[in-house]
């Protein structure tokens, strides 16, 4: 019987994890950055010991700001047809924080912060602690893409210079296990 309760929790805890919330969509516009990109971060080899992966992060901007990194993440999005994908996030002012919708379908992260943890084809505003642990708390950064290899991030942040030429990239070990 012991046995019988170890597998059930088990496998109610193991389809319970998933890499994005449940009811979030994404805010997204569906045209893709006219850049060459050798590689999706789909196929990142994660560590199967401690569920890490290893990403270079497209990061084009960062600042306290919301609203200003907001504006430049719609005027590249418009200029380059960069889509943009907040995972269904928004901005709140009380809690100073990037959160999903408080009544999201996901109840674990409804009101709260969810990471954005794979996709090489789109712009989002991001914890930049997520990335860089060295950062303060409530710093952000816009985000253009995660991916297996420099050279792709490198691409993109190339053609966002004329738009943004404050963006980097950073090599960024991020979480890729089950979040529930």
């Amino acid at each position: 019987m012991k046995k019988l309760f170890v597998f059930l929790s088990v496998s109610i805890v193991l389809t319970a994890c998933k890499n994005t919330p449940s009811g979030s969509t994404s805010n997204a516009d569906s045209i893709k950055v006219p850049i060459n990109k050798t590689d999706s971060s789909q196929n990142a080899i994660a560590d199967t010991e401690n569920d890490f992966a290893d990403y270079y992060v497209a990061i084009v901007d960062k600042g306290y700001d919301y609203y200003a990194l907001d504006r430049l993440m719609y005027s590249i999005g418009n200029a380059l047809h960069m889509k943009v994908d907040t995972l269904g996030r928004y901005y709140n002012a009380i809690k100073k924080e990037i959160v999903l919708p408080e009544n999201d379908e996901d109840e674990m992260y409804r009101g709260e912060y969810y990471p954005r943890r794979d996709g090489d084809d789109f712009l989002s505003i991001e914890r930049t602690t997520l990335y860089d642990s060295t950062e303060k708390e409530g710093n952000m950064c816009l985000v253009a893409g995660l991916f297996t290899n420099k050279q792709s991030a490198d691409s993109v942040l190339q053609a966002i210079k004329p738009i943004s030429g404050n963006g980097y990239v950073v090599k960024a070990s991020i979480y890729m296990g089950c979040l529930h």
